[in-house]
């Protein structure tokens, strides 16, 4: 019992900083568009700007995911499931767990196999040559730690 605790604190730890690395690259995106704009005025613009906050968008969304789980911020629609028994309500959410888990599961596979893809080609930024393959490597990170939310969750409800 004190391996789980442990672990389950190393989870919540590890969603909590790639949640942290999410917030910089919404910093990222905010400062390479100043960078950007002001740029502008004086004929010096930012290349491939737009790729990079594009990047930095898509591991913002998925470095966050698993935080935004565990602090039950993604939306849930209430409708039906509030009028069931407490129990049932529990047995539902195990159950939308694991379908999540499951997709999530997918994501995780395809992820790293887009990221291996992209290393063996060395995808990169046209203009810039600056490589794309860590950003997919990342998205990989992302939703580990968002299965790794799911098993925790289902781990700790109780259906009794």
């Amino acid at each position: 019992m004190k391996f789980f605790g442990s672990l389950a604190r190393g989870i919540r730890s590890a969603n909590y900083y790639l949640y942290l690395a999410g917030g910089l690259c919404i910093v990222f995106i905010v400062l390479i568009t100043l960078v950007d704009v002001i740029g502008r005025y004086f004929g010096k613009s930012v290349n491939d700007a737009l790729e990079y906050r594009m990047l930095a968008l898509a591991c913002m969304v998925f470095l966050t995911w698993a935080h935004t789980q565990a602090e039950k911020g993604h939306i849930s629609v209430d409708l039906l499931t509030r009028h069931f028994s407490r129990r049932v309500r529990a047995i539902l959410g195990v159950c939308f767990s694991f379908l999540g888990l499951f997709l999530m599961s997918l994501f995780v596979w395809q992820g790293f196999r887009f990221f291996l893809i992209a290393q063996g080609i060395k995808e990169h930024i046209e203009l810039s040559a600056f490589p794309v393959y860590p950003f997919k490597f990342l998205i990989f990170i992302g939703a580990l730690g968002f299965c790794f939310q799911f098993l925790l969750e289902m781990s700790t409800t109780s259906v009794s």
